[in-house]
């Protein structure tokens, strides 16, 4: 237990510093995100029940910050790194009063019909907290609750340590997923993908004990049934559930086979009936309208966007338009392949070989479907694939880590935490004149 405390604040820690380093929505749809959480807030509309193509929600307070023409520098893609944020400007940010709205005012978000989970988890900590603290300026508000996500998302990392541990897997694995930069990055957002993560991860670990060590299914449906509610982009993990459980067919009893069919088919009808039917997700374009692709187009795209991905998955910051040069995320990726090989060429032992095995199905069939359902919408919505998409099954690639030599594991883990340093000396030196300075003045604004 003391372990888990410690090793949560490690986390919730590492979560934090790096929510510091970048200004207010200066993460992927971090604004649209803000404004479905005071939706929330301002009458707990747990559910909308929009209209498909309604994208606006009514919010009891208004949002100075983010159209602040200071701010409004930096809050869009055609941010140029020539704009950044002197000290005045940044004092300035930081002391903006927030108040609330004498009316309710309409806000345009793309998260209009999100589930609503991740925002009522951050509405009662909201509550709790406002007992012992009453920040007054938006910026501390806005800071706080990127402070209440990275404790969130810090305590479901400590579920995932937990059962990593339960099925035989030593602590580089969740010392190799943390490390990603992009997972702190986007922990430390206002952004359900914070708790979809380590939520995915939960499904992906819950899997493997059904499958290939006898455990009860109910673990896994309910971890897939708390993601959609999440996320509706979550919703590929059911075909990929499914399909695994053809795969793994032979290694079941009929009894237990029946039991996940029918827990399925309870946490399938209990989504269809409180999601999709009530709210069904909201699908736009800003833009001109994609053209028709045929899949051979599409692959071609695929192929194209490599470097894209790459990034997304390593480190893409802000609202993904900078970070290192690619060959830091190739040098990445070829180290993770490289040890995935000696995991299987020389397994530590049968336990972490069926695990590395397992990881590697899934995490295909994961990606398989998330391409697939992005063709299939390609010509509505355009191509939404990215990087970041495939961290809820990044177990898939944590595998390198049960290899045997411990100086690739030693390596590959001084890897990450160097790319760590550059992307965070990167984001202040995007945003900040004063580079580290800045991180200062926000500390002692906010905190002192």
């Amino acid at each position: 237990m003391r372990e888990n405390i410690l090793t949560c604040v490690l986390i919730f820690t590492y979560f934090v510093f790096w929510a510091l380093v970048k200004p207010p929505f200066q993460a992927p749809d971090e604004y649209a995100h803000y404004v479905r959480y005071l939706s929330i807030k301002s009458g707990l509309y747990v559910l909308p029940g929009l209209p498909v193509q309604n994208i606006e929600l009514k919010v009891n307070a208004v949002i100075k910050l983010y159209n602040d023409p200071v701010l409004e520098r930096i809050t869009g893609r055609d941010y140029v790194q020539e704009q950044k944020l002197n000290d005045t400007e940044l004092e300035y940010l930081l002391n903006i009063k927030s108040e609330s709205a004498i009316r309710a005012q309409s806000y345009t978000t793309t998260a209009a019909a999100y589930p609503a989970i991740y925002y009522l988890l951050l509405h009662y900590c909201e509550n709790i907290t406002s007992n012992f603290i009453a920040p007054q300026s938006e910026y501390s508000i806005f800071l706080l609750l990127r402070i209440l996500t990275c404790f969130l998302a810090a305590c479901l990392w400590i579920l995932v340590k937990i059962n990593l541990t339960q099925v035989g897997l030593s602590n580089y694995l969740l010392t190799w997923l943390l490390l990603n930069p992009m997972v702190p990055f986007l922990s430390s957002s206002i952004n359900p993908d914070s708790i979809l993560i380590p939520c995915g991860l939960l499904v992906m670990i819950y899997s493997y004990k059904y499958h290939c060590r006898g455990s009860l299914a109910a673990g896994m449906w309910f971890c897939t049934l708390i993601c959609n509610l999440i996320k509706p982009a979550a919703l590929v993990l059911y075909p990929t559930l499914i399909l695994l459980e053809g795969i793994y067919f032979k290694h079941k009893t009929r009894p237990a086979i029946y039991q996940s069919a029918g827990i399925g088919g309870v946490s399938l009808l209990v989504l269809y009936f409180l999601r999709l039917k009530w709210s069904p997700p909201i699908l736009q374009f800003h833009g001109a309208k994609p053209a028709d692709v045929s899949m051979f187009e599409y692959v071609s795209l695929l192929w194209t966007r490599l470097p894209d991905f790459l990034s997304g998955y390593w480190g893409a910051l802000g609202w993904m338009q900078f970070g290192l040069q690619i060959y830091f995320y190739w040098v990445a990726t070829i180290f993770a392949c490289f040890g995935i090989i000696l995991t299987f060429m020389r397994p530590r032992c049968l336990d972490q070989y069926m695990f590395s095995k397992f990881s590697c199905i899934y995490f295909f069939l994961y990606i398989a479907f998330t391409i697939g359902v992005d063709y299939y919408w390609y010509d509505v919505v355009g191509s939404q694939f990215q990087g970041r998409y495939a961290l809820p099954a990044a177990l898939g690639l944590a595998i390198c880590m049960n290899c045997r030599s411990h100086r690739y594991q030693f390596t590959f883990i001084s890897y990450l935490i160097l790319l760590n340093f550059l992307l965070l000396n990167a984001s202040v030196n995007f945003y900040f004149s004063s580079s580290w300075g800045a991180i200062g003045l926000i500390v002692k604004n906010i905190f002192i």
